[in-house]
């Protein structure tokens, strides 16, 4: 199945989030799915990169539980177009 929207770390072990980005959009049925890619770090050349590379939004992770968990449910409210509940 699709997956309605894609949460992301901007740094993987094998690659970062705009190396996977740009592998989403060498696939037409994935390029449009709307990604939030997290960071541990506010460094503004890592967001614009993944912007650059199709993120809808890119944001330090939380400290809190909770607090990601609103900020995912506000980007699932705000890009995904399918009619499911995100997961508790």
């Amino acid at each position: 199945p699709r997956p309605a929207f894609i949460v992301l770390a901007f740094h993987l072990p094998d690659m970062n989030a705009p190396s996977v980005l740009e592998r989403l959009g060498d696939h037409e049925d994935l390029r449009d799915i709307p990604v939030f890619v997290l960071s541990q770090a506010a460094w503004e050349e890592d967001e614009a990169a993944a912007r650059a590379a199709g993120a809808r939004q890119f944001s330090v992770k939380p400290s809190r539980v909770q607090a990601l968990r609103e900020a995912v449910v506000a980007f699932w409210e705000e890009h995904a177009h399918a009619r499911i509940d995100p997961a508790d």
